[in-house]
């Protein structure tokens, strides 16, 4: 059994399902048990953070995007040659 506090969370590094879970509550709120791969989780939204899209936050996006291209490029070359 793990617990512990794990931080900021991004909207991208979530499944669909839980952040539509996530988002769909209030601050305070205490959410699940949700299903995961690890088993199952308790989630405690305590704020919620609006974007903003400065530079950086554009800089993290193009940063990620460009990393998930490059990894499916790989994967591709990787597996038809």
């Amino acid at each position: 059994m793990k617990c512990g506090y794990e931080g900021r969370f991004y909207r991208w590094s979530l499944t669909a399902e839980i952040a539509a879970i996530l988002f769909g509550s209030r601050p305070g709120e205490v959410i699940g048990p949700l299903k995961s791969e690890q088993g199952y989780d308790l989630l405690l939204a305590e704020e919620f953070t609006f974007s903003e899209l400065t530079s950086e936050t554009r800089q993290i996006i193009i940063d990620k995007l460009f990393q998930e291209w490059l990894s499916s490029e790989l994967n591709y070359v990787l597996h038809n040659h």
